[in-house]
């Protein structure tokens, strides 16, 4: 490895994925094998901030936009549709998916990609470093946490946060020396 700079791990099936700051590099834990994808072989650029799984491929985030890798020989594929041409000029923090959307935390703002038809929607002009998908909702951290109901109403949660998680009704958030405890359904909140 030629950094110690490891953003993101991803494991599918027998395959270890590191998203570093030199490219994706990733481990056969079968035969003990590691290989790395960079730029010279047409990643968009060598920081890969996160790694999400859909449908047979790896999509990474890189600071111009997203590639999408084969899991099974591990090849760039070609973006023929140019469906990722508009996030080219996007930093793109983080991604979270479901069956129907692919959802960006960019430099400009929070985006969604109809998997579909590839249709690209701005849900929010903040700048999320981190999402995740709860529900009809999606959760957005940019030093405050933030809830955005059915990707239109933004509703502030706690400022000063660093890092949070959900776990079924609950938010769970760290502030510097302390953690706090969400109840999204009641609102109470218990600090740690």
């Amino acid at each position: 490895i030629e950094h110690t700079d490891v953003n993101t791990i991803l494991r599918v099936g027998s395959t270890m994925y590191f998203g570093t700051m030199f490219g994706l590099l990733y481990l056969d834990l079968y035969n003990q094998s590691w290989n790395l994808i960079s730029t010279t072989q047409g990643l968009n650029d060598a920081a890969i901030w996160d790694i999400i799984e859909h449908e047979g491929s790896i999509y990474v985030a890189t600071s111009r936009g997203i590639n999408e890798i084969s899991i099974i020989n591990h090849s760039l594929i070609p973006d023929e549709d140019n469906r990722f041409d508009p996030l080219s000029r996007f930093n793109i923090y983080d991604m979270v998916a479901d069956s129907n959307f692919i959802y960006f935390a960019t430099a400009s703002g929070m985006q969604k990609m109809d998997w579909e038809d590839g249709f690209l929607t701005t849900l929010s002009n903040k700048e999320f470093q981190k999402i995740k998908l709860k529900e009809n909702s999606i959760v957005g951290m940019d030093g405050s946490l933030w809830i955005l109901k059915e990707g239109t109403e933004e509703k502030h949660i706690i400022s000063n946060i660093q890092d949070f998680d959900i776990c079924g009704s609950y938010i769970w958030s760290s502030q510097g020396d302390q953690a706090a405890l969400l109840d999204t359904a009641t609102a109470q909140v218990w600090q740690y």
